[in-house]
């Protein structure tokens, strides 16, 4: 037995539940709509507009007495970076942090290079921690719209190496600029 065709009052039921397919024309306009959202928050994301772009080396490590780290920070960005701190680790005590020989807060200019430096002198030898790879540096877009304060946690990983561990990939950066004062 063959099924009667559904009657025009079920049909406009079943249309209220699910509306037509758009045009093909439609769809393509959404489609490219999408895309141009999705390539556009990309662009203003990694061009550093959202975000600060910033770029990390390593400058010095170590030293007999106070110990000091050195990175060079770039601004890859299109904003005005203020550096605002240089993080610290167990067994070290900050003594001071400069960038490019002045104290922070230390504005970068886009395209901009610092050179960051922070004096620790080491309190206990004990607590120098083996496994922090990473150091924290907080900074915030310094042209006033739209600040994002952030702290950035560089993996030092490969930039600093310990003698007795034999290995920069290994070597922890507060482990690595103590090696001469904590034997």
């Amino acid at each position: 037995m063959q099924d009667a065709p559904p009657d025009t009052e079920t049909l406009a039921t079943i249309d209220r539940l699910i509306p037509p397919p758009w045009a093909a024309w439609k769809r393509r306009v959404a489609g490219l709509i999408a895309v141009t959202v999705l390539v556009g928050l990309g662009f203003v994301w990694t061009g550093g507009w959202l975000t600060p772009n910033l770029e990390v080396s390593a400058a010095e490590w170590g030293g007999p007495g106070p110990v000091t780290a050195g990175i060079h920070l770039t601004n890859n960005g299109p904003r005005s970076i203020s550096i605002l701190s240089a993080g610290t680790s167990p067994g070290l005590e900050q003594v001071s942090v400069t960038a490019a020989d002045q104290s922070l807060p230390y504005i970068l200019e886009p395209g901009a290079t610092a050179r960051v430096i922070a004096t620790f002198k080491v309190s206990d030898c004990s607590m120098i921690d083996h496994g922090d790879f990473s150091w924290p540096i907080e900074v915030e877009f310094a042209d006033g719209a739209f600040k994002m304060r952030r702290t950035h946690d560089w993996d030092m990983r490969g930039f600093v190496f310990d003698e007795r561990v034999g290995s920069a990939e290994d070597s922890a950066w507060p482990a690595a600029m103590t090696q001469y004062v904590c034997p």
